[in-house]
């Protein structure tokens, strides 16, 4: 029996492929939309069973670069529900 961690690093390499997937299309779609962007997106490399996992690792890739990314995943799917925005300044 693996556990849940295992799993992830077993998985690794597809969850980046799918994180560079993701963040593609919306580096492809963003600008043409104003700044802002939103779709659902299904799985097509990670498992489905990573579809949370996935989406943590696509907010924090582009809260550094200073976007917004809301989601809610559909793991039946094997989808999320997103849309990502300019971070807003509370100044």
């Amino acid at each position: 029996m693996i556990t849940g961690f295992e799993y992830i690093q077993n998985n690794s390499e597809l969850i980046s492929k799918e994180v560079n997937a993701i963040i593609v299309s919306i580096e492809d779609n963003i600008e043409s939309t104003g700044g802002y962007f939103s779709t659902t997106w299904t799985l097509d490399f990670a498992p489905k069973g990573l579809v949370d996992t996935v989406a943590i690792h696509v907010k924090k890739q582009l809260h550094e670069l200073d976007w917004q990314f809301n989601f809610q995943t559909e793991p039946a799917r094997s989808a999320i529900k997103f849309e990502v925005l300019p971070i807003q300044s509370t100044l």
